[in-house]
């Protein structure tokens, strides 16, 4: 029976991560909460997960902190542009739905072009400016090659945003189960999910980054 409690039990070991999940869950939000520091907090969150994935015990919070202060500005000043572009044209969207004649909903398509794209850099980006230190630019620039070339992966993840938004649309018992989940783990544990994914594109990307 005490072997199901030693250290390298599978119980143990899960638990341990569920727990480290919790944690990292809690500071990502906590270090969300002023919105324009988002973009600093999905790249520690992400320094995390991809230590995680590629087999690693890291610290969390030790590191979720020297990435977010290490990485603050200039993941700041990547998230603000894109905080922008989602704002504009999500008020162009809902304008068209609201305030013109159906005749010109087709007005909607390139406005969902250009939304895709945006919600495509954002998924790529903060894990990239995480693991490789790149110039802005150039990190937007290949997040979006990135999710152009894993369009498979850059489709599933934004009809899994667009799954959880609907469900939680369905009542307010919907969405309180939706916000409990992401307020419990459900941020650290879809980070860790994406992890995977991205550290097999990044290895053939760069091998020797994840040697170590």
């Amino acid at each position: 029976m005490s072997h199901l409690f030693s250290e390298n039990s599978p119980i143990v070991i899960f638990l341990n991560r569920f727990f480290d999940l919790l944690v990292l869950n809690w500071i990502f939000l906590f270090t969300c909460l002023p919105i324009i520091t988002i973009g600093p907090a999905v790249t520690a969150l992400y320094t995390v997960t991809i230590k995680m994935a590629n087999g690693d015990n890291p610290y969390i919070i030790k590191t979720f902190f020297h990435s977010f202060t290490k990485n603050f500005k200039g993941s700041l000043f990547l998230w603000l542009p894109l905080l922008f572009g989602l704002l504009f044209f999500g008020a162009d969207l809902y304008i068209v739905h609201t305030e013109l004649d159906e005749s010109l909903l087709f007005l909607q398509f390139p406005i969902f072009i250009f939304l895709f794209c945006i919600i495509s850099i954002i998924i790529y980006a903060f894990p990239l400016f995480a693991i490789f230190d790149n110039s802005l630019v150039k990190t937007t620039k290949n997040a979006l090659l990135l999710s152009l070339s894993n369009l498979p992966l850059t489709i599933f993840t934004i009809m899994l945003i667009v799954i959880l938004i609907s469900i939680a649309q369905v009542s307010s018992e919907a969405m309180w189960g939706v916000i409990s989940i992401f307020l419990f783990v459900g941020c650290s544990t879809f980070a860790l999910v994406l992890s995977f994914y991205f550290l097999r594109i990044f290895k053939k990307l760069a091998p020797e980054e994840f040697e170590n």
